[in-house]
Formats: C-alpha cells, sequence, structure tokens
C-alpha cells in the first residue's frame, strides 16, 4: 500500500460529525367543545417563530410543521411569536422539555379570542358554582328547621359558604385552566367530562368518573404496586452496584494489560524484532475488538511491515464495522478503509 495513503488515513481518522438531534412539532389554534360537546378542532398557523432558550429558531411551514435542532435531549422554549396570535398557556416557556419522537405541539390563539374563551368559561362557572351555593344553602336550611345546627353554625356556615375571596380564587383558577386547555390533545372520556363539569352536569360528571371503576380499591391496589416496585428496585439497585463494580474492574484490566502490549510493542520496535511487534499489536487489538486505533495500528503493520495481507485483512475489517456503525459508510475514514479491503482482497 501506498505511504500516501496511511498520511491522509492519520490526518483524517476519527473526526467526529456533530450529532444533532431534531425536535420536530407544529404550531396551532386550541381545539373546542361546541354546545353539544362536539370537538372543533384547532387549525395550523403558519409563519410562527419558534425560539429556543440559548440556541435554535425557526418559523413554522404553511402547515404549521416546524423542526428545532436541539443543543442537548433537554431543552426550553424563549418564545413562540406571532403577528396577531399570543400563546394559549404562557407557562409553555418555563417548562423543560425533552426530547422525543412525538411532536411538540404549540397552542396560539389571537388576543381576542383568548380573552373571549376566558370570559365565557368563567361564566359558565360561576352559573354552576352559584347553582351549587343554592343547592348547599338549602341543605343548611333545612338542617337548622329541624334543629341539627344551632343558629351560631347556621350563620357560621353560610359565611363560610360565600366567602367571596375563596370562591373568587376557586373561579379564577378553573376559568384559566378549562380556557387555555386544548381540546384537541385529550382523549374522548376527558372531552366528555370536561363538557359535563364547564356546563355544570356535575352529577353526569360524577356518574362518568365511576364509570372508570371503584378509585378507593385501584389506589389501594396502586399503593400495593407501589410497595411492591420498591422491593424490586432495592434488590435491582444492589444488582447494580456490584455490575457497575465489575465493570470498572473490567475496565482497569483492559487498560492494565493494554498497556502492558503497549510497553511490550514500544520494547520490540527498539529490538527490531518485527514478529514480536506485530503478535502484540494482534494481542491487543483482542483486548477491545471495538477500538478502531488498535485495529487499524494492528492491520497497517501487518500489511506494511510484513506484508501479511490475510491476517491483516482480519483487523481492517473489525476497523471497517465499526467506522460504519459510528460514521457510516460515506464518512473519508470509513471509505479509505474499504478501499484497501478491495486492494488486498485482488
Amino acid at each position: 500500500m501506498k505511504k500516501s495513503f496511511f498520511v491522509l488515513f492519520i490526518l483524517f481518522a476519527f473526526t467526529c460529525a456533530t450529532a444533532q438531534t431534531i425536535q420536530k412539532g407544529y404550531v396551532k389554534t386550541k381545539g373546542r367543545l361546541d354546545k353539544n360537546g362536539q370537538l372543533i378542532p384547532g387549525t395550523r398557523l403558519s409563519g410562527a417563530s419558534i425560539m429556543l432558550l440559548n440556541g435554535h429558531s425557526t418559523v413554522s411551514d404553511a402547515d404549521g410543521n416546524f423542526s428545532l435542532t436541539l443543543p442537548d435531549k433537554k431543552f426550553y422554549l424563549n418564545n413562540v411569536l406571532k403577528q396577531g396570535f399570543v400563546l394559549t398557556d404562557p407557562e409553555v416557556l418555563k417548562k423543560e422539555y425533552t426530547y422525543s419522537a412525538n411532536p411538540l405541539v404549540i397552542t396560539m390563539e389571537t388576543p381576542e379570542k383568548k380573552l373571549q374563551d376566558q370570559i365565557e368559561t368563567q361564566r359558565k362557572i360561576e352559573s354552576t358554582l352559584r347553582k351549587q351555593l343554592r343547592q348547599r344553602e338549602e341543605e343548611l336550611d333545612s338542617l337548622l328547621k329541624i334543629n341539627k345546627l344551632t343558629e351560631d353554625e347556621y350563620y357560621q356556615k353560610i359565611q363560610q359558604l360565600y366567602d367571596d375571596k375563596s370562591n373568587e380564587k376557586l373561579v379564577k383558577e378553573m376559568s384559566r385552566r378549562y380556557a387555555e386547555m386544548d381540546f384537541d390533545m385529550i382523549d374522548s372520556f376527558q372531552l366528555q367530562l370536561c363538557f359535563f363539569i364547564m356546563n355544570g352536569e356535575l352529577t353526569k360528571a360524577d356518574s362518568l368518573i365511576n364509570s372508570k371503576g371503584d378509585i378507593l380499591a385501584d389506589i389501594a391496589t396502586l399503593n400495593a404496586l407501589r410497595i411492591a416496585n420498591e422491593k424490586e428496585l432495592g434488590k435491582l439497585d444492589k444488582r447494580k452496584q456490584a455490575l457497575d463494580s465489575s465493570i470498572l474492574y473490567e475496565q482497569w484490566q483492559q487498560q492494565h494489560l493494554a498497556q502492558l502490549c503497549t510497553d511490550k510493542i514500544e520494547t520490540f520496535r527498539k529490538m527490531n524484532q518485527t514478529d514480536s511487534v506485530a503478535y502484540y499489536l494482534a494481542t491487543r487489538a483482542t483486548i477491545d475488538n471495538a477500538n478502531v486505533t488498535w485495529q487499524l495500528e494492528a492491520a497497517q503493520y501487518l500489511d506494511q511491515q510484513l506484508s501479511d495481507y490475510p491476517k491483516a485483512l482480519v483487523y481492517y475489517r473489525r476497523a471497517l464495522k465499526q467506522l460504519e456503525a459510528t460514521y457510516g459508510k460515506n464518512h473519508p475514514d470509513t471509505q479509505a478503509v474499504a478501499r484497501r479491503i478491495k486492494e488486498i482482497d485482488k
């Protein structure tokens, strides 16, 4: 093999291409429920600018789709902008996201539509709350009449019942949550449940929840499962500690034996004992078949110094396999090794 091959190979060997993680997603308006509880899907939004915190930015295409180049598996959104639109949930800019093969969905609305949703939702919840307060007041009236409550107890409970600050906080929080909800993103069960709650059909909502089974029994099952899992995690942790210790010892042994082989190689090089150099180069290569450097050094020596082409091919092919897995078939280093293998095989 020509000397220039090896000079070129050394200059370009093991060039690492920067790995990039691409998060796909789309921007849309929120899905809504009509007066009959049927879903009205949102529409995709083009021309929205999506910016990562300390990272890449992009713009949604005609179908609302976008691709973000992530600097890490975990990321934050710095901002999402589109003229005439705002985020339905500003909290998306505070959340930590993790790369997913599932699309990242960002929901936006016009300020007018967002305010309309907020007001309509608040009206519905306030109406439901008023009904519940009247119903509870009637129950307290009945208890007072049959002397189950004293007058002092009655008025205390009435005062608690109409605690404006408490009710105002409840209405505000529920209104915000339901107004920001994108109904495209929830299943049919939750759609129906939200419709019942927002429209004050609480008996139907409770019945629907009960159709999923006995919550208390399911909680007991969950707790039992959690205890069993914790026990298994304890056993797994002990096994992992033992495995980690064994792996560390294996790595130390590998490095130690590789260094001894390297020392042998250098010693026999100075003594000009080429067969012994080749032997320990090959021995070191077998210590870690995935170490491309060791495979190539053994292959190169057998190829150039001893012209032992059959043995050289063994190590070239090991190196080629690792290069293809790491960099792909089109990488210059991969192609250089593949060419040399073809030359020897001729």
